[in-house]
């Protein structure tokens, strides 16, 4: 999740991700489209893809706001999150780009139309954001395969930044 810095590596950004809060509508945020990191100091947190290193992105902007965060939970099991989230009143914190997508999975299947009881929030101050990229060997020779599939992620990556651009997610997580 941060660049890759060597001479024999290219590294090519290929996307910024933004963490986004989930609040139930009765939980005293919900009234707001925007929170700063801060305000969370004394939530208890739900916190989604550890796997993919989001406990220490997470940390490190709280250490930048000044604060430890409360994990009541961490793992990879969504639906606990949004359970918890309506049950033990905490927040929980996710990708926007992995709440985009199981939005719309869930739109495409039938089985969501919105949940009317789940509020998404722009964190601020500092901003929760983080770059991804693709790391290739400078050294070795890629070979037609592996051409075609790394020109797939910087063509998938290209169209998911025109049609996700930050205007865009404020307005799907706004609905």
């Amino acid at each position: 999740l941060q660049p890759i810095i060597s001479p024999n590596i290219l590294w090519t950004p290929v996307m910024e991700e933004e963490m986004i809060a989930l609040v139930s509508v009765s939980h005293p945020l919900a009234a707001r489209h925007e929170i700063f990191l801060g305000d969370l100091a004394q939530e208890r947190i739900c916190l989604n893809c550890f796997e993919y290193g989001i406990h220490e992105i997470f940390e490190g902007f709280c250490a930048q706001a000044g604060f430890t965060p409360k994990i009541l939970y961490e793992g990879s099991d969504g639906e606990l999150c949004m359970s918890l989230l309506h049950s033990a009143d905490c927040v929980f914190l996710i990708p926007a780009s992995i709440h985009i997508w199981k939005v719309l999975a869930d739109r495409k299947a039938g089985s969501f139309h919105g949940n009317p009881f789940i509020v998404a929030l722009h964190i601020n101050r500092p901003a929760c954001r983080w770059q991804y990229g693709i790391a290739v060997s400078k050294v070795h020779a890629m070979t037609g395969p592996v051409k075609g599939f790394y020109r797939a992620l910087l063509d998938y990556f290209a169209d998911f930044r025109v049609r996700w651009n930050d205007n865009a997610i404020r307005a799907f997580l706004a609905q």
